[in-house]
Parts: C-alpha cells; structure tokens; sequence
C-alpha cells in the first residue's frame, strides 16, 4: 500500500490523554500509598494532572471497597 508522506508539522502528539485503564488507576494508588512518591512525578509519569492524583488517593482512603474493587478487577482480568 502506497502512505502518502505527511508534513512533519501534521505529527503532533495528542495533548489529550485517554481514559485510565484499571490497571493504572491500582500503579497510581500503589505509588501514592506504597511507595511515598510525590504526586507531582506520578501525574508527570501518567500524563494526567494532579487533581486526578489527589481524587484517585482520596477515594482510595476514605472507601477501601473502592481499592479492593480495583484489585478485584485486575486480579480477574
């Protein structure tokens, strides 16, 4: 198959990100939690912002079934 060339302007990466898989949502938790990282460097490392951070923590303290649910859910995937 013939790929037309595209200008070097055109490949841009997407500023936006899509929605975190479960997966990330238990690695985000575990780094916050487990492993004492500041929020700054895991939303750097997520490409999210640092409200997400805090709502995912937030959550994760104050309803464990929430992180027990996220467990639950890779566990079985």
């Amino acid at each position: 198959e013939f790929i037309h060339p595209v200008p070097i302007r055109s490949r841009r990466k997407s500023k936006t990100r899509g929605p975190l898989s479960l997966s990330e949502k238990v690695a985000i938790v575990h780094k916050m939690l487990v492993q004492f990282e500041y929020q700054k460097d895991v939303a750097k490392e997520f490409r999210i912002g640092q409200s997400v951070v805090t709502s995912l923590i937030k959550k994760a303290r104050t309803n464990p079934p929430f992180l027990q649910e996220l467990k639950s859910h890779v566990d079985a995937k």
